[in-house]
């Protein structure tokens, strides 16, 4: 093994440990192609993900509008819509639904009533959903905690984490709410005081 730059320490040969091939991992087992139902053409069709808590990662928008993005993927007849936050500034025929959780952690994908987004179009089992499920603290694993795939990989004969997993959460509890949700109203998304800056970090 060639190495580009010099090591930055000495190590003994005997316990050093070198790590090759190391990609990425975040928290999550895929469900590929759930059936969600059959559009009918009413307003505001609704439907339940079956598999539960819906995985939410780390956003990477450049506006900084959200902290996380959720890794739900919807379909109608084989066609991808897209998430909205609110169907309020969807069109007509707009093809946009939103993704809500309920009290038990339940994720619920609603569509539009053909003025606030379109209604989904009247098929059988065309409406489908692809997504990750597992989220929270429990993704925060120790040091060799991840010890194999679910799924299989060619030429793969092992796998562990060289480090401790972080930055998994569970859901803000109602108290939590209660503070945070007044905070981030104060802001409306701008940060002038120091105050402001951490309501918008927790939002």
């Amino acid at each position: 093994v060639t190495l580009k730059t010099a090591l930055a320490q000495s190590y003994v040969r005997a316990g050093a440990v070198l790590l090759a091939n190391i990609v990425e991992a975040t928290q999550g087992e895929t469900v590929r192609d759930e059936v969600l139902g059959s559009g009918n053409a009413t307003a505001f069709q609704t439907f339940k993900l079956k598999k539960s808590p819906l995985t939410y990662l780390p956003a990477d928008d450049a506006e900084g509008l959200s902290a996380v993005e959720s890794t739900l993927l919807v379909t109608v007849n084989g066609v991808r819509w897209k998430e909205q936050r609110t169907l309020f500034d969807s069109t007509p025929d707009g093809p946009d639904f939103t993704a809500t959780q309920d009290d038990d952690e339940k994720t619920i994908v609603t569509f539009g009533d053909g003025v606030f987004g379109a209604r989904p179009p009247t098929g059988k089992d065309n409406i489908r959903a692809r997504y990750r499920k597992g989220l929270g603290t429990s993704g925060n694993v120790e040091t060799g905690g991840i010890q194999q795939l679910i799924d299989n990989s060619p030429g793969v004969q092992k796998v562990t984490n060289p480090q401790t997993a972080f930055g998994g959460a569970d859901r803000e509890s109602v108290d939590q709410v209660r503070t945070n949700a007044s905070k981030s109203l104060s802001t409306f998304g701008r940060a002038v005081s120091a105050a402001d800056y951490a309501a918008l970090a927790l939002s």
